[in-house]
């Protein structure tokens, strides 16, 4: 069995929910929002709290803003994204964000993707879910470090 983190970065061989799931983790750990848009349904929705974007270029928009944020406020960033479970069409990803602020700040998040892949092989939805505590402690990490507060599409 293959590692999904070992599919290249383009559109998935196939179109199986496991193979996009992968490749759309992939994708945005690696920052590469040109293989996300390709991925999406022209109508999908992303959930971010209470906001919803409606349609690819408005999901692009968000994590075009996400990346942007932690470009402008964090030294360094990473995203580690694991394809945790698959089941029918609907998959959820755990992910990972690592980031540090000098002179030696950094902090860890934990937050779950949960993406819908339509009949057409295309991502569908996808919701961001953090847990409460999680989400604070990243605030207050956050205000500490004097950044302004995330944008949604960060997960939180």
């Amino acid at each position: 069995m293959h590692d999904p983190h070992d599919l290249p970065l383009s559109e998935p061989a196939s179109r199986e929910p496991r193979d996009v799931a992968a490749a759309f983790a992939r994708a945005l750990d690696e920052g590469d929002l040109g293989r996300v848009g390709r991925l999406l349904s022209p109508e999908c929705e992303c959930r971010d709290g209470a906001l919803c974007a409606r349609g690819a270029e408005a999901v692009l928009a968000l994590y075009r803003a996400a990346a942007s944020w932690t470009e402008r406020g964090f030294d360094d960033v990473r995203h580690v994204s694991q394809v945790a479970e698959v089941a029918g069409t609907q998959a959820h990803i755990e992910v990972t964000s690592m980031l540090m602020r000098m002179p030696g700040r950094w902090h860890r998040l934990r937050y779950a993707r949960e993406i819908a892949i339509g009949r057409d092989g295309h991502i569908a939805t996808i919701a961001h879910a953090c847990e409460s505590g999680a989400a604070e402690a990243f605030r207050v990490f956050v205000r500490d470090c004097e950044v302004p507060s995330p944008p949604p599409g960060f997960g939180v």
